[in-house]
């Protein structure tokens, strides 16, 4: 099968770019208030069609954990199920207000409040158990496993830099090179579109013909090699 995209991904970025365009003229009523087609709105358009993805996502995961009856998929279905309760409830933006009350976090650089620093401190924790526990099922998995999971961690990895980073910049960033309405549509739009690239990730646990980037696919190949399965006896 040709390396190439498959038709429903390409639907998915036309979806994606629809999602854009009903931004663009949709996206604030005649008085200036946002609507559900607003990207940055709660409870809108952008949003549901992130927590759609995400469900989706579990649902590949989780099929493929049961299947192979693998730790590490076991492990990322378990996260995304995670994120997408955290979306929908809340539980990183409370949980960032009791650690910065516990740690009495100041104002710090970039205007951050103490809230957002501490909402940063409790994801980077969940990614850190998360990695650990990949990193000790790595030794038992597959070279066709590990691969998978180089693959949602680089998709992950674009996620977290839009859903956090571009969310630090945006609340804390005073700049006009950078307005903040730029930042928050890079911030919630970028993370519909990373969501896109994990739902690609986890289809291609079960699947072949979707294409990578030349430079990740070194990339990948050389941490394989750095570290590869153990022999069996």
């Amino acid at each position: 099968m040709p390396a190439t995209l498959k038709p429903w991904l390409y639907a998915m970025l036309l979806l994606d770019l629809c999602v854009l365009i009903a931004h663009t003229v949709l996206g604030k009523s005649a008085d200036g208030t946002l609507t559900f087609f607003d990207v940055t709105q709660d409870g809108g358009l952008a949003e549901v069609m992130g927590y759609a993805k995400l469900a989706l996502v579990i649902g590949m995961l989780g099929s493929r954990a049961f299947r192979l009856k693998d730790w590490s998929f076991t492990v990322w279905t378990a996260l995304c199920t995670t994120l997408l309760l955290d979306d929908i409830v809340g539980i990183h933006e409370k949980m960032g207000v009791v650690i910065a009350r516990g740690l009495g976090l100041p104002r710090f650089l970039l205007h951050l409040r103490g809230r957002d620093v501490g909402e940063i401190i409790y994801l980077a924790g969940v990614a850190s158990v998360t990695l650990l526990i990949l990193a000790l099922a790595w030794r038992r998995s597959e070279r066709n496993v590990r691969r998978a999971n180089l693959d949602l961690v680089f998709a992950a990895g674009i996620v977290a830099m839009c859903g956090i980073g571009f969310d630090a910049l945006h609340e804390g960033w005073r700049s006009p090179m950078a307005p903040r309405e730029l930042l928050a549509l890079l911030e919630d739009y970028g993370e519909l579109v990373a969501l896109t690239l994990l739902v690609a990730a986890a289809h291609a646990t079960s699947a072949t013909g979707l294409a990578r980037p030349a430079a990740w696919v070194r990339v990948r190949e050389r941490v394989l090699d750095a570290f590869p399965a153990p022999r069996a006896a």
